[in-house]
């Protein structure tokens, strides 16, 4: 008899919490229906939207948690096709945004962190050919990578700054560094250091601060192949990287370019064939 009263008390609170929101409809003056979605007593969207084009055909699919959007949403053309897909996290855009031409093919694809910052763009022609990329660093925003490419994929422009960084699956704990700046191609490296460094903030210009744990010497075409050791990490599974490029920019002068790179402990490093791993330089 208790568990019976439990189930019965239960049913009696999931109703009560269903009839307390208000189903709101709004109609075109054709009569069809407009939009339609729940309103809680501090009214606040619940659940799902719905909005809808005038001959009656599905436009919008909204989801809301006490008035926020969560969840995935959806937009329709006239004729039915998807043509946005998009999820959010307490008002944020998270994940993956897709956006796609009237022929069913993908026109844009945004991918966010947690937070809602932008990590790339891709942007496609009708055909289906890359046209543009950008990656952005995650902390600000800034954009440090753009290509941009012909109808047939091929690239036209590069004004791209990155470090990327490839893991060996044939081997443990063994990387590959990769770097690249368009602008100085023109200039010839010298020599090429990686410090592993400690307590660097990225911040901070002044380099006399920086202490070093260990430093790796590479020489002119040499390839650029390291190893991690347990060891090289901080107390925090923290390893900050700064990888120094000498160039000769004129006689008797000599100039530097600077990557920095932070890895994690037992970070997997994903695969994009499309424009490599960008990270803050």
């Amino acid at each position: 008899m208790r568990s019976i009263y439990c189930i019965t008390l239960l049913l009696s609170i999931l109703s009560c919490n269903k009839s307390a929101l208000k189903e709101v409809e709004k109609y075109y003056k054709n009569g069809n229906l407009k939009e339609k979605y729940h309103l809680d007593e501090h009214k606040n969207a619940q659940g799902k939207e719905y909005n809808f084009y005038k001959n009656g055909a599905l436009k919008e699919i909204r989801q809301y948690k006490n008035g926020n959007l969560q969840g995935y949403c959806y937009s329709f053309f006239s004729n039915g096709k998807l043509e946005v897909k998009a999820k959010f996290s307490n008002n944020i855009q998270i994940d993956t945004f897709y956006q796609f031409f009237p022929n069913g093919k993908l026109e844009v694809k945004i991918i966010f962190n947690k937070k809602g910052g932008k990590l790339k763009e891709f942007f496609f022609h009708p055909n289906g050919k890359i046209k543009t990329i950008r990656a952005y660093y995650s902390d600000k925003g800034e954009c440090i990578a753009y290509k941009k490419f012909d109808l047939n994929g091929n690239l036209i422009l590069d004004e791209s700054k990155y470090l990327e960084i490839i893991k060996d699956n044939t081997q443990n704990d063994v990387y590959k560094l990769k770097y690249y700046n368009p602008n100085y191609k023109e200039f010839k490296t010298d020599s090429i250091v990686l410090k592993f460094i400690e307590n660097y903030n990225y911040k901070m210009e002044v380099d006399e601060f920086i202490k070093t744990r260990k430093t790796i010497c590479f020489l002119p075409n040499q390839e650029l192949v390291f190893s991690i050791n347990n060891s090289d990490y901080d107390k925090k599974g923290k390893l900050n990287l700064m990888l120094m490029l000498y160039k000769w920019k004129r006689p008797k002068e000599l100039f530097i370019d600077t990557y920095n790179l932070q890895l994690t402990k037992g970070e997997k490093i994903p695969k994009d064939n499309l424009n490599g791993i960008y990270r803050k330089y």
